[in-house]
This record gives structure tokens, sequence and C-alpha cells, in this order.
């Protein structure tokens, strides 16, 4: 039966240059039930902290393979006297050993300088039943002792592991006295004989003398044969190698105990935290739900799951004999990351212990990040940024919002060159609100048809007449694909990328103004908004003009204002390349003033005029451009290029007074330009 069971981790500063994997096959539950430990050390396998025990009670129920790298001392010893018959470990006769072992008779491998050292590293006792250890002393002075042993009174070396336990090792017994055991403190679940020494708290009252002086079975009322072990059975190490045939030994006089009690079935259950996932550690295949019950000595491995920060390696607990987990976690494994950042007007710069990380993907707790309104961006109203920074929290919450910033309207940010009939070529960002508006054609391509200005990310202004067709009583039009924006254009295609801020968008909806008719109403209203089903990325390239909300500027007849387009030339061919061109101001009483043959009825009051009778000018092509002036070093949208009178050879045309119609645009602005640009037309009348 069952006397003693043990594993300790040995303390060494050797290492041995190549560690044997050991690998138990199976055992019987019974045994394993009363492996009572003496705990020697503490020892972290796969990087967790563990007790000792819990580890070799894994390695013998489970199969695994157990290596002494997975140890900090990088050794270990597994221990455990176990039924007399042994007939639960199985050891392979077939498998040979490494050339720096010895092989014992039943199939073991133990290190060749085992062999003759007085212990019995085989179970059997065959490392020292060999012709060559006839004569092997035990005895010796203090200074042949390991320093890892203890010296018996009477000469013998013992291992210094196996003082106080119980048993006499030493032939005097000088290693079982009060004097050496009684400042021994034994833990909670051990028992302490009256001298000092520690055996398993089962011991008490069993039937057999496990104390050297008998004191477990003292004050006993069972009536019971004590019978006190005439030797202590030498600790040996595990095997190296598995086997299928059990070895055989000699027959045991020792007397047997009370049977052992029925085996209850304990389980543990999965613990339920938060962002961790378990699995047992030698099938991380299959996830245990929180709840599931476990068996007793299973043990389960804990990560994390996606989108979580793992504060340190996965670790590893065991099912014990209380029903509870060991080792005890107090701390969290898994900790919540914050959301990704990202924002259109502010530029994001995240650091992890100084290191940049992305402000896109989630965050671990410790992350700090800076936010700054964008070069093209700036805060409403004029405010003055003052930095901040926000810190990913352990609760996986930043501890602040961020801001927003608005685009900067009617900025210029490329340098202008001197430069639509005599205009000059213009570059991309001289005019960073210029959209290009494409209609399909037959050819399952788009052509330019007019011009808008960006007054928002997704809006932007235009001519009514580039929509409207005879006939037509929609004011506000839904796309079904037969039209498109691009913003960032140079070239008059669409089918080319200018450059990098180069977008090309497809309209969701045009809204035309209530009170325009086409020709028959002379084009009065000429006003219409284009809107866009997402917001176009803001750079120095594209940008939105200036509107003024409160129609504080008026412009003086003579004030140049700045227009561009792929309009005809002075060589009546479209332009393939945008152009751009300064038109002095004409104010509508004088524009209409100029006209006598009834074309003067076009200039409705809600328009003026610009250009001149000679130089550059507007032509066909540049419908729905937009005409800007400066105020306060802005840019603002005064006019959209409406009609022209084709009886004339000048430049002069005649523009929509974007003034005129700040409430209808206001309307419009405010229910398109929050973050939710999809809002139902409802909203809108």
């Amino acid at each position: 039966m069952l006397s003693r069971n043990e594993c300790r981790v040995q303390e060494t500063t050797t290492f041995l240059e190549d560690m044997r994997p050991v690998n138990v096959a199976t055992v019987s539950t019974r045994c394993v039930q009363y492996l009572n430990i003496q705990f020697t050390n503490t020892m972290r396998p796969y990087g967790h902290p563990i007790l000792p025990s819990l580890f070799c009670i894994y390695a013998v129920l489970t199969g695994s393979i157990l290596s002494a790298q997975n140890t900090p001392d990088r050794r270990l010893s597994c221990s455990m006297l176990v039924f007399e018959d042994l007939h639960y470990v199985n050891f392979s006769t077939s498998f040979s050993c490494p050339s720096y072992a010895f092989r014992c008779k039943y199939g073991a491998c133990i290190d060749r300088n085992f062999k003759c050292d007085g212990k019995r590293d085989c179970i059997d006792g065959s490392d020292e039943n060999l012709p060559e250890c006839k004569g092997h002393v035990t005895t010796g002075s203090g200074s042949n002792c390991p320093s890892d042993h203890f010296k018996c009174k009477s000469g013998e070396c013992i291992d210094s592991t196996s003082t106080c336990d119980g048993t006499k090792e030493c032939k005097d017994g000088s290693d079982e006295t009060h004097d050496l055991c009684k400042q021994n403190k034994c833990p909670s679940f051990l028992f302490k004989c009256k001298y000092g020494a520690c055996v398993t708290k089962d011991s008490k009252c069993n039937g057999v003398k496990n104390c050297a002086d008998g004191s477990d079975e003292d004050q006993c009322h069972t009536v019971t044969t004590v019978v006190t072990p005439i030797h202590k059975p030498s600790q040996t190490r595990p095997p190296t190698h598995p086997s299928t045939h059990p070895p055989s030994y000699p027959p045991s006089n020792k007397p047997t105990p009370a049977p052992l009690p029925p085996i209850k079935n304990k389980k543990c259950t999965v613990p339920n935290a938060e962002g961790s996932v378990y699995t047992y550690s030698n099938n991380n295949q299959t996830l245990l739900s929180p709840g599931t019950k476990v068996n007793q000595y299973d043990f389960i491995l804990e990560n994390c799951k996606a989108n979580y920060y793992q504060a340190g390696p996965a670790r590893v607990r065991g099912c014990m004999d209380n029903e509870v987990w060991t080792p005890v976690f107090t701390d969290i494994l898994c900790l919540k990351m914050c959301s990704p950042m990202m924002s259109d007007s502010l530029n994001l710069l995240c650091t992890f212990n100084g290191d940049i990380t992305s402000c896109s993907k989630p965050s671990q707790p410790g992350t700090k990040l800076k936010p700054s309104c964008k070069p093209t961006h700036s805060l409403p109203n004029a405010q003055d940024e003052t930095p901040i920074e926000l810190t990913c929290q352990q609760d996986g919450q930043w501890s602040g919002q961020l801001y927003k910033c608005v685009p900067d309207c009617g900025r210029l940010f490329i340098n202008s060159m001197p430069l639509i009939s005599n205009g000059n070529l213009t570059r991309y960002g001289e005019a960073p609100w210029n959209t290009g508006v494409y209609r399909a054609n037959t050819n399952n391509s788009f052509d330019l048809i007019c011009g808008a200005s960006l007054i928002s990310p997704n809006l932007a202004v235009s001519a009514a007449h580039c929509f409207w067709q005879d006939g037509q009583t929609e004011k506000i039009i839904e796309n079904k694909g037969l039209y498109k924006v691009a913003v960032g254009k140079f070239t008059r295609g669409i089918d080319i990328k200018d450059n990098e801020f180069t977008q090309i968008v497809d309209v969701e909806r045009i809204h035309i103004e209530s009170k325009y008719y086409g020709s028959s109403g002379f084009h009065a209203e000429d006003i219409a908004v284009i809107v866009l089903p997402i917001k176009v990325t803001i750079s120095i390239a594209v940008s939105p003009v200036c509107v003024d909300w409160k129609v504080r500027y008026s412009e003086q007849n003579g004030a140049t204002g700045l227009i561009v387009g792929w309009g005809k030339t002075e060589n009546a061919v479209l332009s393939s390349k945008l152009l751009q061109a300064k038109l002095p101001y004409i104010d509508h009483m004088t524009c209409r003033n100029m006209y006598t043959n009834g074309f003067e009825l076009f200039v409705t009051s809600d328009k003026f005029c610009a250009g001149s009778k000679i130089g550059q000018g507007v032509h066909e092509g540049d419908s729905g451009a937009g005409l800007t002036f400066v105020h306060s070093n802005l840019y603002y949208l005064a006019g959209v290029v409406s009609v022209k009178d084709p009886n004339t050879n000048d430049s002069i045309a005649v523009f929509t007074d974007v003034g005129q119609h700040v409430s209808w645009l206001r309307n419009i602005y405010l229910n398109y330009s929050n973050d939710n640009i999809s809002r139902t037309i409802k909203l809108l009348h």
C-alpha cells in the first residue's frame, strides 16, 4: 500500500548539458489522491508560478513530458513511493538509453554517475546491485559529503531533505532527533511529530508509525496494529522513457494498514474572467466555457481574447484536492484594449513607453494619445488650440474624448504662379474647392459637364441648369449612377488620377432651388447643392471655400474675383487642363442695363455679372463654376456661373448671387454637414 509520497524540486547550481525528458505513463488516481506533498521550492513551468507538487501530479496524470528546462533550476525530480507491486508504472524495455545513462533492469534510464552511490536510483535497486558496487562505502568525513547532504553522526551522508521527515535514515537516528528538528516548522497540511519532524497529515492514527518517535499514533482511540517501517525506501528519479512491461520486485514484508477510503469525484469550475479564454493545458484546441466542470488534477491554460491586452504570459492552474484552482491568481491577466482612434480633422500621435504606435488599431492600457488639428483645419470660432493628452486606462476606456476641428475655408495652401478665354494654366491647390461634375455617357464612361465649389467635405454648390431637363418638376434628384464628382483634379478626364489628392466620388442626391424652372423662368434661382454619400478627405489640394453666412461682405464694381474651369478657350475648344482667370465684378443694375436685345430678362434679381469686353472670361463648359473674392485673407464664394449672351463676343457672363440664397443653403448645410450625412429628405422641408 501507499506509505509516503513526495515531489521535490532539487536546488542545484550544476546544470546538465542535455536535460532528459521524463515520461510517466498511467497512474492510479487512488495513489495521486494521497500525494500529500512536501513543498520544498516554488517552480515556474512555462513561465507561471505553480507549486512543484502540482507539476508532478500533472505529469503523472496526463502522461505529459516533463523537461527540466521548464523549471527555474533546470533540474526536476518527481519521486513517489507507491503501491508495493508498482504495477501502475510501465517502462519500455525495448527503448535504449543514451550513452551517458545507465539502464535499469526493468528499462528505466538514470544518470551513469548515479551507479553505486549508495542510493537506489532504479526502483528495483539494480543500480546498486552491480559487481562493481561491492565494497562501496557511504560513510566518510564531512569533507567528502556533498554540499546538499547531511552528515550523520554515525558517518553516513544522506540527502539533506531527508532529515526531520519521520524516518531514520542514519544508522544512529541522528537525522530524526529533537535537537535537530525542534526548530522545524511544518505547513498546515502536514502533521508535526513531538520531536519536530513533519509527516503527512493522514499519517495520524493510520496504524503506521510515520514519526520516528511514534507520536503520530499517540492518543488514537481505534485499536490497530502499529507497525514501524524497517527501512525508508530511497527517493528515485523519474524514468527517462515510457515502457510497456511492469518490472518485478521482491515481495515486501510490510504489513498492510487500513484500506483507503473511497475517492470522491471532485471537480473545479472554469472561471468567468472577462477577456480570458481557457483550454486544457495539454490540448489548447478545445475551448472551455465559463462554468464548465473540470476533473480533479486536470490543468487549464488561460489566454486572452482578441482585442484584449495580455498583461503577462499564459497561465496554468490545476484542480486540486479541495476543489479549488491552484495556484490562486489575484491579478487580472487580460485587460480591455482601448478602441481605435481616427479623425478626419485631427492628426493623432500615439505612443507606448515612448515608442510610436498606431492609433487606428486597439491600444493597450498605458498608451498616450496626442491630438492636434490638421494643417488644413482649425478649431471652430477661431479658438486657440490647447495641447491635450489622452491615456488608455486599465478599464479599456480613453481618459477623455477627441475634439473636432473644422476645415479651413477659402485658404490656398500652394503659392500661386502668374497664370476660360485667355486664361492661364492653374495647378492643384490654387483653387482647392474646385469640383468637376461628370455625367454618364452612352460609352460607359463619364463626361465633364459643369464645375462646382466645395463648401463642406460632403457638399458642393453648382448651377441648377447642369441637372435640369425640359419638363422636369423634381427639385430633389436621387442619383442612380448618372453623376459623379471629382476633387483635386487638374486634367479634364475622369479616368486620370492627377495626384495623390485626387478623389472620384459618386453623387448621392442633388437639391435644386425650389423656384428654378429652367429657361422658361429665365434661369432665375439657378443654383443647386450636390450631396455626396461620404466626406472627401481634406488636404492641401482639397478644401472648401468660405460662404458668407451672415452676408457681411459686398463687392464693388471693378473688384476682381478668381474663377477656374475647363471651359472653352479663345480658340473655341474645351480645355484639357484646368484654367484660371480673374474677372472684374459688375453689379446687377449695371449688368442689366448693358443689354437691350432681350437678354436683360435673364439678368434676374438674384444675378450679377463679371468679365470685360476684352480679355479673360468664361465660356461654354464653365457653367456651375464658382467666382470667389478675398475678404480677410480668405476666399468667399460670391457667384455661380449661370448664363452668357450667345450673341456677344465679349467675356462677360451672368452669375447667380450666392448671398441671395444663404437661407436655403444653410438649411441644407445644417442637415448634411453633421456626422450623420444620410438623413432623409423629409428633414429638409
